[in-house]
């Protein structure tokens, strides 16, 4: 369930709109929805919006470093671990 009922009218109001003119097939309308959703501390959202943005191609430093940051925060150390050591290996 979405805390976004949670928020300020006019924030949920944003956030609806963006979501309603998100662009399904495209990795970068995901990654600015999940720098959204993250921004309000929606992490299972953001978490969702950047699966989503991962299966759409590969991400870059900057948004594997978010992805890595929202499942920390949700307690997915296991997973962030992952992206975190991606990142630290230098992809490679």
């Amino acid at each position: 369930m979405s805390q976004l009922s949670t928020l300020e009218s006019g924030v949920q109001d944003d956030i609806r709109q963006m979501e309603s003119e998100l662009d399904y097939g495209s990795k970068e309308s995901w990654i600015e929805l999940a720098k959204v959703y993250t921004s309000y501390g929606l992490l299972p959202n953001a978490r969702y919006a950047m699966q989503r943005a991962s299966e759409l191609g590969e991400l870059d430093d900057e948004s594997t470093l978010l992805y890595g940051t929202c499942l920390s925060r949700l307690g997915e150390l296991d997973e962030a671990r992952k992206y975190f050591q991606e990142l630290a290996d230098g992809r490679g």
